[in-house]
């Protein structure tokens, strides 16, 4: 049984059937992506998948994955004293490409401006966390939908135990806001009432 994989709808790899309720093994995908679902016996050739999970977590979203490899405190370390404000683009255009305004939310526009022309080219440390607090939810949310577009929906749709506020504007704000967006998310993938 083949398998084709799409992200964008565009065709990326095809993946063969290994075994049932086994996973599969991508030929031709990037290597920024990996596959995150299992077969079930009931599944028909060919199936469109929409998604593969990135690999790497919020250092790929960030843009960062190949700069400081996995070293979370080197990450930790970076966020002190900024991060490049380049990083707000590359994390625009994952957790929200459709959202002009998206990285407003994480520096207001005239500040962006300014980091931009300066010379440093770094953002705040307040401003690094913000984005690194908006990519982990974003990783995290993936890791529930196994895709893109729902993950992005239920990230901008307001939410019941929010207040009605949006998980990534309430995750954004604050690191309290982003760790109960963790827990919502991590009672859905758990299976718990959220």
């Amino acid at each position: 049984m083949v398998f084709y994989i799409s992200v964008d709808n565009k065709v990326i790899g095809k993946m063969k059937f290994a075994a049932a309720g086994m996973g599969f093994a991508a030929k031709k995908a990037p290597k920024k992506y990996k596959v995150a679902f299992k077969a079930s016996k009931k599944v028909k050739s060919p199936v469109r998948v929409s998604f593969v999970a990135r690999a790497g977590g919020p250092l790929h979203i960030l843009g960062m994955k190949d700069e400081i490899g996995g070293n979370y405190m080197k990450l930790a370390e970076m966020v002190e004293g900024g991060l490049p404000v380049g990083v707000i683009d590359t994390l625009a255009n994952v957790v929200a490409p459709e959202d002009v305004g998206f990285s407003n939310k994480i520096v207001p526009p005239a500040t962006l401006a300014r980091r931009r022309s300066g010379e440093s080219g770094l953002l705040s440390s307040e401003e690094s966390a913000r984005a690194v607090r908006a990519a982990r939810v974003y990783d995290q949310a993936i890791g529930v939908w196994q895709n893109d577009v729902d993950a992005r929906r239920f990230l901008r749709s307001p939410h019941m135990l929010l207040q009605e506020r949006a998980p990534l504007d309430v995750a954004i704000r604050t690191d309290e806001g982003a760790r109960v967006v963790e827990e919502i998310l991590g009672k859905l993938k758990y299976g718990s009432a959220a």
